[in-house]
């Protein structure tokens, strides 16, 4: 019977902490104090209104109604080919 070879070990040697290592300083200053900035903000733009026509609503609620339709269909689709 043969001997079985030796497992290898590495070893690993842990560096030597460094003892002069420079500590973290801060520094606090002192800070300007804030002032209310909507005090010395001015808007340059005017709020605008809008106003609606009733032009646009004639149209719409088809096609949101259309769309809507179309979208279960094609869900409908993809579940009827997912359950084949």
């Amino acid at each position: 019977m043969k001997p079985s070879p030796k497992k290898e070990t590495a070893r690993i040697q842990i560096p030597a902490q460094a003892k002069d290592l420079p500590k973290a300083t801060v520094r606090l200053q002192q800070t300007v104090p804030l002032t209310n900035p909507t005090s010395s903000i001015k808007p340059a733009i005017s709020p605008v209104t809008v106003t609606q026509t009733g032009g646009g609503d004639s149209l719409s609620m088809p096609l949101c109604v259309g769309a809507f339709v179309f979208a279960l269909i094609a869900f409908l689709i993809q579940l009827w080919i997912f359950l084949i």
